[in-house]
């Protein structure tokens, strides 16, 4: 692949990525009181007294630069208890690397970018997102040629969304693309931005010289073709139902062979499912993919994870009483742990303070309302709100609970777009929810402000853990493709900038060769 592709486990001399996984999970398994309980639950789960005792005092006094560098993988302070720093030393050593990215300069005849066109509709992240993804797509394409002697007949994106990267590949590479997409508004954006793409390429062919470099003004017979299909690929689809969908975007049996499986940000399960169907189906020689979104795996119990034999050998899976990972982890295994080095100090202090105004909110949804009632969840509240007092964002925030808005005792109704109102039901009015009889929230948050720093500590743990959970379903779904395609080719590098996109972690594979490389 050009020389791009980095390993991303940081292997010890000598040690397999099994050796590695083993360690990982002990780790995790020793820590597990760190990513058991949700944030939120800090006051209500007892999550400050599961801290070692040595550690407390030098958590809850450490400047706001130490817990910083701690979330990183670092400690700076000589008076660090040994054991937190063992914590944070292993951490580190779980938490992939993602320091060195492809670089235009290493290969810049074949490293396309959006012209003004193509910018259409995309955001810079996404646009940094679609260019380096097709670059690797490229490499890939190209190293699965030169191993079967034959070139790559399509590209398969599954999950295409409103197809951004397909119409990149097929302007800027000349690639054949079949792209897969469930959601029919997002095939009809897709379709419709193609069309107007396509007509403002042919507009600039008119104004420009034939030999001119730029890709609009290429030959449009030497360019590729996007087919769009509105098809839900599930884990039962079948070779023979995944045949016809291709033959339906008019590819001939012998353009059904020699395929590259794609998908960028493929969501939950779905990468999981085109590691499947990679490994399952001989029509497609090669795989670029990059996962996201863990927690949206079908927990408590997802099919998709763990994926290898060696992690579900290693007891995983969440049960009421044991198991390792569920979906509080897996949530976390997405947190973007890397933004607390780099925040600034308003940024720091408005997490700081919405963290503990959701986490003491946590305490009045237990106490007064029931089971039922909390499984609605408080909606998102906006940034404004988070800025507001504890007792205005409380307001402001059952106001959004479901299924019945909560009406307080003194009165007073939740704020809504203009401001407070007084609100005074009859009790007799039908449909009036019941009132809750709420504590004096301006007085509950003074009886608690004092344990902010223990919350800061307590999250500053959390992220320091996030990067290694994330480790382990990376880890797990290479696994499984080694343990599945032997002789396969498997690469694991970052193909974004975390900073731009923090699930950045492509994995690449290529059968039919040797090894594998991780």
């Amino acid at each position: 692949m050009g020389g791009v592709e980095q390993s991303v486990f940081k292997l010890g001399a000598g040690e397999t990525a099994e050796d590695f996984a083993a360690g990982l999970v002990g780790f995790l398994r020793e820590f597990r009181w760190v990513h058991r309980e949700r944030f939120v639950e800090f006051f209500t789960g007892g999550c400050y007294d599961a801290i070692p005792g040595d550690w407390k005092p030098w958590l809850t006094g450490a400047t706001e630069g130490d817990l910083r560098l701690l979330t990183a993988g670092k400690i700076a302070s000589a008076t660090c208890p040994a054991s937190l720093r063992r914590y944070v030393d292993l951490c580190s050593k779980y938490t992939m690397d993602r320091t060195h990215l492809p670089e235009r300069g290493a290969d810049v005849k074949t490293w396309k970018t959006c012209d003004n066109i193509l910018k259409r509709g995309l955001t810079p992240k996404k646009q940094h997102e679609v260019e380096r993804m097709a670059h690797t797509i490229e490499q890939t394409c190209s190293q699965s040629a030169r191993a079967s002697g034959t070139p790559v007949q399509a590209v398969v994106d599954v999950g295409c969304g409103q197809g951004y990267l397909p119409t990149f590949l097929t302007h800027n590479y000349g690639r054949r693309v079949v792209a897969i997409e469930a959601a029919s508004g997002n095939v009809d954006k897709a379709v419709s931005r193609g069309a107007v793409i396509e007509k403002a390429m042919a507009n600039k062919r008119k104004r420009k010289r034939p030999d001119s470099p730029d890709p609009a003004c290429a030959d449009p017979s030497a360019a590729g073709h996007v087919s769009y299909v509105r098809a839900f690929v599930s884990p039962d689809s079948d070779e023979d139902t995944l045949d016809a969908l291709l033959a339906s975007c008019g590819l001939s049996d012998a353009q059904r062979k020699n395929l590259c499986l794609v998908g960028l940000h493929a969501c939950g399960d779905l990468t999981p499912l085109l590691l499947r169907l990679y490994a399952r189906s001989a029509r497609f020689d090669s795989l670029a993919v990059v996962g996201c979104c863990y927690y949206k795996m079908g927990w408590p119990a997802p099919p998709s994870f763990p994926l290898s034999q060696f992690a579900r050998s290693a007891d995983l899976t969440p049960s009421p009483d044991q198991g390792l990972i569920g979906p509080v982890a897996a949530q976390l295994a997405c947190e973007t742990s890397h933004r607390w080095v780099t925040m600034g100090a308003g940024e720091w202090e408005e997490k700081q303070k919405a963290s503990f105004h959701r986490a003491l909110l946590e305490i009045v949804l237990q106490r007064h309302f029931s089971s039922a009632e909390r499984a609605y969840a408080v909606r998102s509240v906006s940034r404004a709100v988070r800025q507001m007092s504890f007792e205005d964002y409380a307001r402001c925030s059952l106001a959004k609970l479901k299924p019945r808005k909560a009406q307080f005792t003194d009165g007073l109704s939740p704020p809504d777009a203009g401001g407070f109102s007084r609100a005074s039901p009859s009790a007799g009015d039908a449909g009036v929810a019941p009132v809750v009889p709420l504590p004096d929230l301006g007085e509950f948050h003074r009886e608690h402000a004092a344990q902010a720093p223990r919350l800061l500590a307590w999250l500053a743990l959390r992220e320091c853990i996030s990067p290694p959970l994330e480790t382990l379903f990376v880890l797990d779904r290479v696994l499984f493709l080694k343990e599945q395609l032997p002789s396969a080719t498997i690469r694991v590098f970052p193909v974004f900038e975390q900073a731009e996109s923090p699930r950045n972690v492509a994995i690449v594979a290529v059968k039919g060769q040797d090894s594998s490389h991780y």
